[in-house]
């Protein structure tokens, strides 16, 4: 229940009882959709995204999230949407709570009803949970927003597509590449979660929202990312008044920050040159020699360069997704002058 419309009143708000209002994928411009059902006088008034195109008798409402993850529900003015008829509790809502990564669970975590409808005994997940992604923070917001603008939901060019994947929810990272020219144009989209995953029903819905606002004719490739995990070795002489270990972990810090997920991109080769200045820049450190650096699983050796490849196509004519470099195994060692 959410209250009593009143017709008097301009833009009724009323404000859900639980945060954290559960979204779900979409094949819509952002990607996701709210799972809130609104009913006034038991018909039901559908979601809008704005009451500024709105007629005075579209039954319809928008939502607002803020910042402490409470929802609140608007209904239009008589101009820019239909007022609430008035009447005692005729306003309703159903809707899921619960957000975030902390809703992946794994196989075998879910065991307990909320409702139990008549004949089911158990239950059970045989397959792990995922999709589940943190509300955006504020710099993401403002790093997304330029991106929205820039499309205006229409597809066309490379950076189109790459600022449409990367505005969608549940997408981190985007690289767009033409595999194949005009006349028969075949471009492809690689793409990652915030987590490094790519869950099948993001690319679905990612997938359809982009048949939607793309160019018609357009062949399009959409795919996870390739991972090329590689390990890191590095010695160092730490500063004779330093502690060595904690001049140790400090290494460890800036490596693992500078090959996080975060900070790198697709196709973005990895450099004995980058490794070494990072650990040269961390204080306390006097002087350091790379011991290690090769793809895991490959051939020990110290290699001056480790190349990621881009979308491309096989000698089959088939798509392959571009390749990230990804630390796996990272040593650090004190040398004794």
């Amino acid at each position: 229940m959410l209250g009593s419309g009143d017709g008097r009143a301009t833009h009724q708000r009323f404000t859900l009882l639980h945060k954290d209002l559960t979204h779900v994928p979409a094949p819509t411009a952002s990607g996701v959709r709210d799972t809130l059902a609104v009913q006034v006088d038991g018909v039901t008034w559908t979601e809008a995204p704005s009451l500024f195109p709105l007629g005075p008798h579209d039954r319809s409402y928008v939502v607002r999230i803020q910042d402490d993850a409470t929802a609140t529900v608007v209904f239009g003015d008589g101009e820019r949407g239909a007022r609430l008829p008035s009447g005692q509790e005729n306003v309703r809502a159903t809707y899921r709570t619960g957000i975030g990564p902390q809703g992946n669970v794994g196989a075998g975590s879910l065991s307990l009803l909320v409702k139990r409808p008549l004949g089911i005994r158990a239950v059970d997940n045989p397959l792990a949970a995922s999709g589940g992604t943190a509300p955006e923070r504020t710099d993401d917001v403002r790093t997304r927003a330029p991106l929205t603008v820039r499309t205006f939901d229409r597809v066309v060019s490379l950076d189109d597509h790459e600022a449409f994947a990367r505005n969608f929810s549940g997408i981190a990272k985007a690289r767009a590449t033409v595999l194949r020219p005009a006349p028969m144009p075949f471009l492809h989209l690689t793409v990652a979660a915030p987590d490094g995953t790519v869950p099948d029903d993001t690319l679905t819905a990612l997938r359809a929202a982009l048949e939607t606002d793309g160019l018609p004719g357009r062949r399009l490739g959409l795919d996870g990312y390739l991972e090329l995990p590689f390990t890191l070795a590095v010695a160092i002489l730490p500063a004779p008044d330093r502690e060595p270990d904690t001049v140790s972990r400090a290494v460890e810090h800036a490596l693992a920050q500078l090959y996080s997920f975060e900070r790198r991109d697709f196709a973005q080769p990895v450099t004995a040159a980058e490794a070494i200045a990072t650990t040269q820049r961390v204080p306390g450190v006097v002087a350091a020699n790379l011991t290690g650096l090769h793809l895991t699983g490959g051939s020990v050796a110290v290699a001056s360069l480790l190349p990621a490849r881009g979308a491309r196509l096989d000698a089959a004519g088939t798509a392959v997704p571009a390749e990230l470099l990804v630390l796996k195994e990272l040593t650090v060692k004190v040398m004794t002058s």
